[in-house]
């Protein structure tokens, strides 16, 4: 991911602070059937601060994680989002093993900070139905695909999103 430029106060006066990655895929044959996402060496001190967004080449817009884990450090963590793996990201502080996790969102109405598209936006598990399956299979898999970092912080200091 580009690191964060600048930052930005906004929900509920936080600072947030975003990142984007981007991939151009071409030349698929077919329809997706299945979206799994790969997110390595996760490092960050209260990863419930962190959001992510996923946007698809047809616009669609997913939260693939929102508000999970709380104050326990990520420390070169290396999360699996699979839909068909055996549990969500858990709400509760605690440490998180790497692994293999389901989407998850605890909090309704996230918002992210330009350049990530405005809501509304589909929300898995906790508090939404949707899925990676529901979202994304069965549409085109060629051209950018798109995955916004938000950091929402209260306090000032050292935060940054980054490749």
């Amino acid at each position: 991911m580009t690191p964060c430029a600048s930052a930005n106060a906004d929900r509920n006066n936080q600072i947030s602070c975003e990142a984007v990655a981007t991939i151009t895929v071409s030349n698929l044959p077919g329809v997706i059937t299945k979206v799994t996402i790969d997110l390595l060496n996760l490092s960050h001190g209260f990863p419930g601060d962190v959001d992510m967004l996923l946007v698809g080449p047809g616009g669609q817009k997913f939260i693939i994680m929102s508000d999970v884990i709380g104050d326990a450090n990520w420390v070169n963590n290396n999360i699996t989002l699979d839909d068909a793996a055996p549990t969500n990201l858990p709400a509760a502080p605690g440490a998180v093993a790497s692994g293999s996790y389901k989407p998850t969102d605890y909090t309704a109405g996230d918002t992210f900070p330009g350049p990530a598209p405005a809501g509304p936006y589909q929300s898995p598990a906790a508090i939404g139905g949707a899925a990676l399956a529901s979202v994304f299979n069965g549409t085109n898999p060629n051209d950018v695909w798109s995955l916004y970092g938000a950091l929402w912080i209260t306090e000032f200091g050292t935060q940054k999103i980054s490749r």
